[in-house]
């Protein structure tokens, strides 16, 4: 290839290049969209839906402390509704004894986010999460350690809820 040859062809490459990455719009998520409003103050419009479990309050919990960073808003615009179902399984067993050492919690939530004026479904999804915890020959702490691993999966799950819907309220 000569030099004349290679000159056009990495112009061509070059232009190319940018008339690609022209139609990308890259910015933040949490930057404050054209309308002039926040994705954090978007988010702090959700009405959270009451919980029915432990987990599903642990999860709301969160959910309120991320969406509204501590701070409840007047003017809701959305509702999310959700529900939480749990499950344990047993990862290893004690040679011998045949009792468990190990556990996986998997905790699985279904979610719908709602306009409140039209009460049209805007957002449905569902996710779950897992957390790991060992047993050991005490009752309560295996109580213990398998409602603190519920708790992590709760969390874990309302981080990626927030996430869901941050990702929402930004294109809207």
């Amino acid at each position: 290839m000569s030099s004349s040859n290679r000159q056009n062809y990495l112009r061509c490459l070059l232009l190319g290049a940018v008339l690609i990455l022209s139609g990308c719009q890259v910015r933040p998520l949490y930057a404050t969209n054209p309308a002039g409003t926040s994705v954090a103050n978007s988010l702090a419009e959700i009405e959270i839906g009451q919980a029915t479990d432990r987990i599903g309050l642990e999860l709301r919990n969160q959910l309120l402390f991320d969406l509204e960073n501590g701070y409840e808003t007047e003017a809701k615009t959305h509702f999310l509704s959700f529900t939480i179902s749990s499950g344990t399984s047993d990862l290893g067993l004690e040679v011998g004894t045949g009792r468990p050492k190990a556990s996986r919690v998997t905790v699985t939530v279904n979610y719908l986010l709602k306009h409140k004026d039209s009460g049209e479904t805007v957002l449905k999804q569902s996710h779950s999460a897992t957390a790991s915890f060992d047993r050991s020959d005490q009752r309560f702490a295996n109580l213990r350690a398998e409602r603190d691993a519920q708790n992590r999966a709760a969390t874990t799950l309302a981080q990626e809820i927030r996430l869901r819907l941050a990702s929402y309220m930004s294109k809207r």
